[in-house]
């Protein structure tokens, strides 16, 4: 029972699925990883510092409920998801990305998919059925999404990016 480290080597491997590997390597490079044995679809990330303290309180005998920033939900290893907030901070890093107009803003907040009018120019590494990192123009990062084609500037009127998640889900999650 209680949190378990994760190796790097697992975290890594988890993140390749939608991250490329240099800001993979930026993202875990002084981080450690824990599991929760209660709640094993969760990864956990951690600094040293926190790991200095968890490991003195669990010599006490106690065990936190929630520790860190949740990495990704995995219901197995081979179909994890990044978490929003982690998706967050990779988002800082060189991923691709699309930016959206003030609509397409507005409806991707609402969980719908982007049309590739709708796009005012994408950056990075864009491929299909891969993630897209999803930010208006004023550059806040929004969500992810699927790209549905290689080719997201095509002006015509086509489905382009399938919303996985947006930041609008915690506002929805609470209704």
């Amino acid at each position: 029972m209680g949190w378990k480290r994760v190796a790097k080597s697992k975290v890594k491997r988890l993140l390749s699925n939608d991250l490329p590997k240099k800001v993979i390597e930026g993202l875990v490079s002084d981080k450690y990883f824990l599991i929760n044995s209660n709640k094993p679809a969760d990864i956990h990330c951690v600094s040293k510092r926190v790991l200095e303290v968890f490991n003195q309180i669990k010599s006490q005998g106690v065990q936190p409920l929630y520790l860190g920033e949740r990495v990704c939900d995995t219901q197995d290893f081979k179909k994890a998801r990044l978490s929003l907030s982690f998706a967050r901070k990779a988002s800082e890093h060189d991923v691709p990305r699309a930016i959206v107009n003030n609509k397409a803003e507005q409806l991707f907040l609402y969980t719908r998919d982007v049309w590739s009018s709708s796009i005012i120019r994408a950056e990075g590494n864009v491929k299909r059925r891969r993630l897209v990192f999803v930010f208006n123009q004023d550059g806040l990062f929004l969500g992810l999404a699927f790209a549905t084609g290689d080719k997201i500037m095509d002006k015509g009127r086509t489905k382009t990016l399938r919303n996985v998640i947006d930041i609008g889900y915690y506002l929805r999650a609470e209704g």
